[in-house]
């Protein structure tokens, strides 16, 4: 399970926030604030962080637990992931591990970056490829030889009103793949489809 746009939004600038929290969004106890040093560009600053959680992620989480291992995986890195993960479990265990940057293979992108490839016959062997899925908003996330394995989730922004894991779409689709002798066999090409598909639409909106 990803992290950042899939189960939360981090808001990092004021302006953002601002609309966070304004026209009867989120209220302050629906939302983590912190700071941490940041060293990236030579001297050290405290780096503002306000995140809020997807709405229906945290029951997504629970009614999943019956069926699965949640284990949790983010190319973040783990001093923020850490805060963010202590409080989506500030009532109660969500997930058997976590997992993060340093758990990535790192791989040069096209503009001169550096990206972060989830590998999950590094993480969990290869014996077990049948029996993982990876729910993520980044669809580059995954290496190509483990696509099968990727469920692809819309980018949640921080709009409280997304409904992506109120509704039951993906419960249901989970659940029946881990019935399956191979759970990759239960994301189909129609859902994967309408994933890209919404998608797109929410990019030409943009």
């Amino acid at each position: 399970m990803d992290l950042d746009e899939t189960l939360v939004h981090c808001f990092k600038n004021t302006e953002s926030e601002r609309l966070c929290t304004g026209f009867g969004q989120y209220t302050n106890d629906e939302i983590l604030r912190f700071s941490l040093s940041d060293t990236q560009f030579g001297a050290s600053r405290e780096r503002r962080y306000t995140v809020v959680k997807r709405p229906g992620a945290i029951k997504l989480m629970h009614d999943l637990r019956r069926h699965f291992e949640i284990h949790i995986w983010t190319a973040g890195v783990k001093s923020y992931a850490e805060k963010v993960l202590d409080w989506l479990e500030e009532d109660g265990p969500l997930f058997q591990s976590r997992g993060y940057r340093s758990d990535c293979t790192p791989v040069p992108t096209s503009d001169g970056g550096m990206g972060y490839l989830k590998n999950i016959t590094a993480k969990f062997g290869g014996n077990n490829l049948n029996r993982v899925l990876l729910l993520d908003n980044n669809p580059d996330s995954s290496p190509d030889d483990e696509v099968s394995n990727s469920v692809p989730v819309t980018d949640f922004c921080g709009d409280k009103n997304d409904d992506e894991f109120v509704l039951d779409t993906y419960k249901q689709l989970l659940i029946r793949a881990s019935k399956l002798r191979d759970v990759r066999d239960g994301i189909t090409d129609e859902f994967r489809l309408l994933i890209h598909n919404r998608r797109s639409r929410e990019r030409v909106s943009e």
